[in-house]
């Protein structure tokens, strides 16, 4: 995630507010799993995403400095494991058709790896609101799964590229 490291304070900091956050977002039925022996503190937040079992991470990415619009807190899914080399060009041009329609985040073809990708920001000196972030959370996961459903059809040569935006323009 980031080549910055981590202070003891900020390590415990993070690691505070994703419990506080993990803690509210557990009391909206929300099922929350801190991920221990990650590089960043990070909280896991199942998503009942049609029976593929993906699931949310929420992670501070430090930087350098005090940012005085906030602290960027990502919010990622991990869509595809292992995206075969040869459906990279057709997934790459696809994602440039995608990230247009969404409403938030955006796809990237990390490595051998589709995410979905959202950075938000928390305001210095604030806390998470569990319930701006459980709204947060529905979005993510009706945006990841709808549009993320295309991209695995591109994936599994399931919907042919020229098909997508009219595939895409027909589901709306």
């Amino acid at each position: 995630m980031s080549p910055i490291e981590l202070s003891a304070v900020d390590r415990m900091r993070y690691e505070a507010e994703l419990e506080i956050l993990g803690s509210g977002l557990a009391a909206r039925g929300h099922t929350v799993l801190p991920l221990q022996g990650e590089p960043l503190p990070t909280l896991r937040v199942d998503l009942g995403t049609g029976g593929c079992n993906r699931s949310l991470t929420i992670a501070f990415l430090p930087q350098e400095g005090k940012a005085e619009d906030g602290e960027p807190v990502l919010f990622q899914v991990e869509l595809y494991a292992a995206v075969p080399s040869l459906r990279h060009q057709d997934l790459d041009h696809a994602i440039e058709i995608v990230n247009p329609a969404m409403t938030l985040g955006h796809f990237v073809l990390d490595g051998m790896t589709l995410y979905y990708r959202h950075i938000a920001r928390l305001p210095v000196d604030d806390t998470f609101d569990a319930a701006e972030v459980s709204s947060l959370i529905h979005v993510i996961e009706a945006e990841q799964a709808q549009f993320g459903d295309y991209l695995a059809g591109i994936i599994d040569d399931e919907i042919p590229l020229s098909l997508l935006p009219k595939v895409m323009a027909e589901a709306n």
